[in-house]
């Protein structure tokens, strides 16, 4: 494989050579495993030394069971100057009457060689979903999520240490054909160290969004959102979007926020800072890649 993360400079271009296959070991039971050998395209000597690494991935799954689903992924990377490992785990059960559990963790840890360097990064994330009949028109997420960060700097003396808990619920309602309602509220507490200071912060975010079919392929929204936090601070989202059905169940949205903010907990993927926007939707359900898989 060839890969650019950064196309216009070039930097970050490098090529792959390995191994990845899937064993279907039973039926709802397969195995994949990989191994990669990266190399950096670069004519700087020092470029080409930090990005060679060599990455192990091994991964299951299961979804023999018409209750419940799980995965797991295991990835070794080393590196010239460091070593990494990344783990995650996902569970999905089905309860009753259109209710779900869902639970996945990630966990990352980066070594230095030589130092005493670490970076570690823990996501953890249990919902409750709810699907319900297509005559009422209504669906609900509530989840919690709890995030650790913490690097330590090649002397061994932790330098960040950050960990926030982030309970929130969403919304849809289909009011009637056409026309689509959805809401959120959500709540954080934060706590941030860097050497002997600590910081604790906690906010609400309420948003609201309402979507109109305008027939064929085009749809339009409004959104606005309201982001306080207990300093007394307020920040306020307004703005509107076009969308365009480019196939079945792909949306691709221009929109423009008049004001806005940023927030990485509350509203990490949301177009929610001001100015232009792209945005692209895709609806799925289990029955979705059944074409790719042959299943």
């Amino acid at each position: 494989e060839y890969r650019a993360a950064n196309a216009i400079s070039g930097r970050d271009a490098e090529a792959a050579i390995g191994l990845r296959n899937r064993w279907r070991v039973s039926e709802g039971l397969t195995l994949d495993g990989s191994f990669e050998r990266v190399h950096a395209l670069s004519r700087s000597p020092a470029l080409l030394v930090d990005n060679e690494a060599t990455a192990l991935t091994a991964g299951i799954a299961y979804t023999a069971s018409p209750r419940w689903k799980g995965t797991a992924r295991l990835e070794l990377r080393d590196a010239a100057r460091e070593r990494g490992l990344l783990s995650t785990l996902g569970l999905a059960r089905k309860l009753d009457g259109g209710w779900s559990l869902l639970g996945k963790n990630t966990f990352d840890l980066t070594q230095g060689k030589g130092s005493a360097s670490e970076r570690m990064r823990q996501w953890l994330q249990v919902g409750l979903a709810y699907r319900g009949p297509a005559a009422v028109g209504w669906n609900g997420l509530g989840k919690y999520e709890l995030k650790t960060e913490r690097q330590t700097a090649a002397s061994g003396e932790a330098q960040t240490d950050r960990t926030a808990h982030v309970a929130s619920t969403h919304v849809h309602w289909q009011a009637r054909r056409g026309i689509d309602v959805s809401g959120r509220v959500g709540a954080k507490w934060v706590r941030e160290g860097a050497a002997d200071i600590v910081s604790t912060n906690a906010a609400v975010l309420v948003a609201g969004r309402i979507t109109r079919d305008l027939g064929g392929r085009w749809d339009a929204g409004v959104v606005a959102s309201l982001l306080a936090d207990r300093r007394g601070g307020r920040q306020w989202g307004l703005g509107g979007e076009v969308g365009y059905r480019a196939a079945d169940n792909l949306w691709l949205s221009v929109g423009y926020n008049v004001f806005g903010y940023r927030d990485s907990d509350l509203a990490p993927a949301e177009p929610t800072a001001r100015g232009i926007f792209i945005r692209l939707r895709f609806k799925f359900d289990e029955n979705s890649l059944a074409g790719l898989t042959g299943e």
